[in-house]
């Protein structure tokens, strides 16, 4: 009778584990099957963010994308001044780590990050148009600064009032200091890698 229990025992152990190990590569193709299709969405990505930066670069570099392009240079150069020349090859760069797996696209949080580190490349240059104490924006529009950034004597609308309230709040260094610490922040984000 005990020989009978053990058979039996020994038959529900094998049956079980069977189960679970039936479970666990099924477990393991669909998280396989899941990682395929991340995998191939973020190619997918890499790809778009490399053609819409060779599109930008012949925009803004050599004005050779047509009508679309000639309106595009305009709006990044009245909204973020220089640094849309830097679009670009931030784009360029972001593909490469998709591409590269050095980095992961997080849908919301990497889209806030890619426009964190462009948001604080702008500050920065506007900073070299902005002075302590003194208020260039004040009786200057929308429009005169988009102007003037368009044609290069600017930081851009973005630039040039956020860049305006931080001189205001914390001065020229504290623009530069903030925005620097901002900047590797996020990178080190987007990147997913320690400096050390």
């Amino acid at each position: 009778m005990a020989a009978a229990q053990k058979k039996t025992g020994g038959k529900g152990t094998r049956s079980k584990s069977s189960a679970s190990g039936t479970r666990g590569t099924r477990s393991s193709a669909k998280a396989d099957e899941t990682a395929k299709k991340m995998r191939l969405r973020e190619e997918i990505l890499a790809i778009i963010c490399v053609a819409v930066a060779l599109f930008l670069f012949f925009a803004l570099f050599i004005s050779a994308a047509g009508k679309l392009g000639v309106f595009f240079s305009l709006v990044f150069k009245g909204l973020f001044g220089n640094i849309a020349y830097v679009i670009p090859f931030v784009l360029i760069l972001y593909g490469i780590l998709l591409f590269a797996r050095r980095t992961m696209f997080r849908g919301l949080r990497s889209g806030i990050l890619v426009i964190a580190v462009f948001l604080m490349l702008t500050i920065i240059c506007s900073g070299f148009y902005l002075e302590s104490g003194s208020e260039p924006l004040a009786g200057a529009s929308f429009g005169d600064v988009f102007n003037q950034s368009a044609d290069g004597d600017s930081g851009g609308i973005f630039g040039m009032y956020i860049g305006w309230v931080l001189v205001t709040l914390i001065g020229k260094p504290g623009l530069f200091i903030f925005s620097f610490v901002v900047l590797i922040i996020s990178l080190l984000l987007l990147i997913n890698t320690p400096l050390s």
